[in-house]
């Protein structure tokens, strides 16, 4: 008597070190016209995004399709296309005394100009304590030359746990100068590439030895409080941390499978937990409601006195960099 056995590998399955082989043997049927609906184009026209300022809201609205061409085949999944609407707080509140964790909760944490999403450092199925724990560490090789990949074939999922490359290189990033501000946290706060004041790639203080608000280097979230009148008009705001492709060099099209560039140096990557909180009469106007905290008597304004909420533009497509037809280049 024959015994067929069922066998789905829902997570990444370790070789190699952090050399990664994604599997998934569970047979799943999708019809070419089902994809051809939801499967963002591979050239970046399906690009979409854009902002809008209602009082203490930001309305980020996107198709969750990159402003770029993407890889296809370095995992199963791919970019859908599906307009979504996040809230944010236009005005946000710092409040060190309370924070949220990211270490246990996946998916979405912020919205990237380029339409991807950022995720947090956590895999999925055990929690992120440091690089052997980190999405990072587990999916890296399964990231595309822009340091992005999807984690669905039927819901938004194009994201990155580590420096967008080409976002940077589209932005102008420089080495020596501080990053572009890229995109916008769930809590309202502004997040950069991987370079802070004076140009240097920033770490967190635990890794680094610096001294948290004398040492150039982050809170162990990933974010850097005071105030830079040089780069923004925030309090407080958040890297995403690592190695990247440098635009023009031999690396610059090179996929995580092709070449591994990430370290323990640069745990967690993006933001680990979040600083910013909701005043108690506004947790039904944000997007990210469900799990941050109410603001605490400590929390103080994010912003300086200079600052006006003002909407992001949307990009142009970007077609200056590998990829091409949709295959890993």
């Amino acid at each position: 008597e024959e015994i067929a056995i069922l066998v789905r590998f829902s997570h990444p399955i370790e070789v190699k070190g952090t050399a990664l082989l994604h599997l998934n043997c569970e047979a799943v049927e999708q019809s070419t016209e089902e994809d051809a609906v939801n499967r963002c184009s591979v050239d970046g026209s399906d690009y979409e995004y854009a902002e809008n300022i209602t009082g203490t809201i930001r309305t980020i609205t996107t198709s969750h399709c990159p402003n770029h061409e993407y890889a296809s085949g370095l995992n199963p999944n791919f970019p859908v296309n599906e307009e979504t609407s996040y809230n944010y707080p236009a005005y946000p509140r710092y409040d060190d005394s309370v924070e949220v964790s990211h270490s246990t909760r996946g998916g979405g944490i912020g919205v990237l100009f380029s339409g991807s999403l950022v995720f947090s450092p956590f895999a999925g199925y055990v929690e992120a304590e440091g690089w052997s724990t980190s999405a990072v560490y587990y999916e890296g090789a399964s990231f595309d030359e822009c340091g992005c990949h999807s984690s669905s074939t039927t819901e938004p999922s194009y994201h990155t746990h580590v420096p967008p490359s080409c976002l940077l290189a589209q932005l102008g990033m420089e080495e020596g100068s501080h990053s572009p501000m890229i995109g916008w946290a769930a809590d309202g706060f502004p997040v950069y590439g991987p370079l802070g004041p004076n140009g240097t790639a920033m770490q967190t203080c635990s890794v680094s030895g610096g001294a948290y608000g004398t040492d150039v280097c982050t809170d162990d979230c990933g974010g850097l409080y005071g105030e830079y009148p040089d780069v923004d008009k925030f309090v407080y705001r958040y890297y995403i941390m690592g190695q990247y492709q440098t635009s023009g060099s031999a690396d610059q099209c090179q996929t995580g499978a092709d070449n591994f560039i990430w370290s323990a140096d640069y745990f967690p990557f993006t933001p680990l937990c979040f600083k910013g909180c909701i005043a108690a009469n506004d947790t039904s106007l944000y997007s990210a409601a469900s799990y941050l905290p109410t603001c605490t008597s400590n929390a103080e304004n994010g912003y300086t006195t200079a600052y006006t909420a003002a909407a992001a533009p949307a990009l142009e497509i970007d077609d200056s960099y590998c990829t091409k037809n949709g295959t890993a280049g």
